[in-house]
This record gives C-alpha cells, structure tokens and sequence, in this order.
C-alpha cells in the first residue's frame, strides 16, 4: 500500500539497509524516511528528521507459527 502511494505522489526512492538510513540521514543521501514512529526513535533516526507527518496508515507486525 505505501509503495502505492508514493507512485502516486510522485515519490521516488532509495532503498538502503536498516543500519545504512542513519548514514544516509546524515550525508544528506536521503531527506525523509518512512518508519512508526517507535522505530525511528529505536533506530535514533528521529535525531535527523525535522518534521513528523501524521498518516492515518496501520502498522501491523505479526509473526506466524
């Protein structure tokens, strides 16, 4: 669904390792990263970011046995 919606936007991408968007935040590679909010603060993310924008989407984790 958010793939979707970024096509949608006009959104492009750059797809990184989880450990590479704080160097990429940091470098200036990326500007905006789409995380819940508790994984950005977890992954100290938030420490780059300006700006939280408030998109009513669900995050669902789940696992399976």
């Amino acid at each position: 669904m958010a793939k979707a919606i970024f096509e949608e936007a006009g959104v492009g991408g750059v797809p990184l390792s989880i450990p590479d968007v704080l160097v990429g935040l940091q470098t200036g590679l990326v500007e905006v990263v789409y995380a819940p909010p508790t994984g950005a603060i977890a992954l100290q993310w938030f420490t780059r970011v300006k700006y939280l924008n408030d998109v009513p989407l669900l995050y669902l984790a789940a696992v399976w046995w």
